[in-house]
């Protein structure tokens, strides 16, 4: 079975910002692409075939879908690449539920893994993002614009998509009635938002559009789209929301009698405070004075709260977090193990090729690994090894 059927490959150019992540991968006759599907179908030819079809229909399914299989995937290649030999989906005794891996190398290290995308949307949320997609989409396609890119500001939550003659005429006027000239010397004078601008409401919906000159190089081309980079994310309480997530995950199959390591991506980078506030609990500053002096940094004490997950599921030996990790991007993305202090079974020793989190004298330890992307080079023998420390951040006391 293949991970990507075999079709004509139509699309030579970038992927529109409402396609699914599959159907442009799928489709797209770029290097680029032809690369990473290569790439993908190697890693799903190791995959267990009796487990492949329940892959490949979650690959062909929504954005998010895609890149939890992908995880899975990567993670399954990058436990074989370890040595480990690995069993997906693993029977439990005394119940129905099964892990997502169960690895065992010759020098008997064992451990169950669970992988975890996290996207830190919400449905509601999920739904806005197609709506702006779609308008992302319109404004490139529908509108002519030879002399400048095009600059919006979004806001608002609205609950229907609004129709592009809504807004693409007008916006066009405008567009067309703006002198390239003139709006040149307001970027040269540092005057860009003075310039200029058009407003369209539809519902709870605002969009304002500025114009951006095009270098002489760009003016004219229609290899160039109108808008540039539009990416943004809101994840809100992430390292509530990452805690809660894990938390599901941790008490899933009760307790185990070997080590149980739970795996987290997501597409970005997690920023370490909100991992450190997830696992280890809240940060909290206590004043410890009562007079009527001046408080100084002094007076503060620093504090966690104990809702921090590895203290509450001593059943967790560690979460691997993996960052800015996606089919398109492997070079860039982060990993590191965070080892549970207070876990019945430790981290095996062979999972010490990874970049580390381990709690030493009330203090976090930064030790440093291996890259994510060196874990992918075929026939290459890790083993344990010390790694230099890169610093020491305040974990509790």
């Amino acid at each position: 079975m293949n991970l990507f059927p075999d079709i004509v490959r139509d699309i030579d150019g970038p992927k529109t910002n409402s396609q699914l992540d599959f159907e442009f991968l799928n489709r797209s006759s770029r290097s680029l692409e032809c690369d990473i599907r290569s790439r993908l179908e190697d890693w799903f030819s190791r995959y267990p075939q009796d487990e492949q079809y329940e892959l490949a229909t979650r690959f062909n399914s929504d954005d998010e879908s895609l890149q939890s299989a992908f995880f899975e995937l990567a993670l399954h290649e990058l436990l074989i690449n370890l040595g480990y030999e690995v069993t997906v989906h693993p029977d439990l005794q005394g119940t129905d539920k099964h892990p997502d891996f169960h690895a065992i190398n010759d020098g008997n290290d064992e451990f169950y893994l669970e992988a975890y995308h996290f996207s830190g949307k919400s449905r509601k949320e999920k739904g806005y993002e197609q709506i702006k997609n779609n308008i992302y989409d319109d404004l490139n396609s529908r509108i002519n614009s030879p002399d400048f890119f095009i600059d919006l500001d979004i806001s608002g939550e609205p609950t229907t998509q609004p129709k592009w003659k809504s807004y693409i005429p007008a916006l066009q006027q405008f567009i067309d009635a703006q002198d390239y000239n003139t709006i040149c010397q307001a970027f040269r004078d540092g005057k860009y938002h003075e310039s200029p601008s058009h407003i369209y409401d539809h519902e709870d919906l605002r969009i304002e559009f500025w114009l951006i000159p095009k270098s002489e190089a760009y003016r004219g081309s229609k290899n160039v789209r109108n808008l540039g980079v539009t990416e943004e994310w809101n994840l809100g309480d992430l390292h509530e929301n990452l805690r809660n997530k894990i938390h599901l995950k941790a008490k899933k199959y009760g307790r185990l009698n070997k080590p149980i390591i739970i795996a987290v991506s997501h597409i970005h980078i997690f920023d370490r405070i909100d991992i450190k506030q997830a696992l280890f609990g809240d940060e909290q500053y206590f004043l410890n004075s009562s007079s009527n002096r001046p408080i100084t940094n002094e007076d503060l004490v620093f504090r966690r709260r104990l809702n921090g997950l590895l203290r509450n599921y001593t059943r967790v030996s560690g979460v691997l977090v993996v960052g800015g990790f996606t089919p398109w991007v492997t070079s860039e993305a982060s990993i590191r193990l965070y080892q549970n202090p207070w876990a019945i079974h430790p981290c095996p020793s062979d999972l010490s090729v990874f970049p580390q989190a381990v709690v030493q004298n009330n203090q976090l330890i930064y030790e440093d690994g291996e890259s994510l992307q060196s874990f992918y080079v075929y026939n290459v023998v890790y083993s344990s090894k010390w790694f230099v420390r890169l610093r020491c951040d305040n974990y509790s006391h």
